[in-house]
């Protein structure tokens, strides 16, 4: 595996400073801090804050896009990816639902970051409907996994189910989906 890039290792560094000790403290001198890098090493990958943040929920976002790939790819259920980026979602080890509110920093720019993580989030709900869950399914999948994701980044207090109940929630309903289909082929 090759080594990981000058920019990546900052983006990972901010992940993990966020990650461990909050986002007021991802700051430019922080990362230097943590890095051991120089600060003009840093601000040519990252000119602006916004920049930094941006291309961290992207980084966070590949990172995670590549994690439920893994998992749908040892799966051989039907609708193997929505099992996987159910399973995905609702790890935050693998999800880092505190990176989202990196993308509050800037309130003058926070707004077009959540509205770009807001295009990728949909993105995956495509692939949902691409792999063969009906789409209303697909829709009450990702806004249940969102939901989960949204309330454990925000710390917006216990939510009514756990990590687990819900994914075997919805996995049950995934599964559902699949004999009903497969019922509904056998009749035609």
């Amino acid at each position: 595996m090759p080594r990981p890039s000058q920019r990546e290792r900052f983006l990972d560094a901010a992940a993990d400073l966020v990650h461990a000790d909050g986002v007021t403290e991802l700051t430019y001198d922080r990362l230097v801090e943590v890095t051991g890098a120089s600060k003009g090493g840093l601000l040519y990958h990252f000119p602006s804050k916004y920049d930094l943040v941006a291309a961290l929920l992207e980084h966070t976002f590949d990172r995670f896009e590549a994690a439920v790939d893994a998992r749908a790819a040892d799966d051989t259920r039907p609708f193997a990816w929505a099992h996987a980026y159910v399973d995905a979602s609702l790890d935050a080890r693998v999800s880092r639902p505190e990176l989202l509110t990196a993308s509050l920093l800037d309130p003058d720019e926070g707004h077009e970051l959540v509205r770009q993580c807001g295009a990728r989030v949909a993105s995956w709900q495509t692939r949902m409907v691409d792999d063969g869950v009906p789409k209303g399914l697909a829709t009450a999948v990702r806004y249940a996994c969102d939901g989960w994701w949204a309330l454990s980044a925000m710390e917006m207090g216990p939510v009514s189910i756990d990590a687990a109940t819900l994914a075997a929630e919805l996995h049950d309903q995934l599964d559902q989906a699949v004999a009903v289909t497969t019922a509904a082929q056998g009749r035609s």
